[in-house]
């Protein structure tokens, strides 16, 4: 990875992570309220992450198997 993109990705990170700070200071919710719902969206995105791992992971294992079956013997 060269250095350009590396400095792109690590400003939109931080670029983020401030905007994240200052929607949560900004917001007219109740702290509790606020913490609630990050909670739940959290584990929301957990579990839309780990099944969108294990979909790939299941697409590379039979990818894996056709390519393994295709090689001459």
């Amino acid at each position: 990875m060269n250095r350009n993109l590396l400095g792109l990705l690590i400003g939109f990170g931080v670029g983020v992570l401030v905007a994240a700070v200052l929607v949560a200071l900004f917001v007219p919710v109740t702290g509790k309220s606020l913490r609630v719902r990050l909670w739940e969206n959290y584990q929301a995105a957990r579990v839309s992450a780990q099944q969108a791992a294990e979909k790939r992971r299941a697409e590379l294992e039979a990818e894996l198997t056709h390519m393994r079956q295709a090689q001459p013997s």
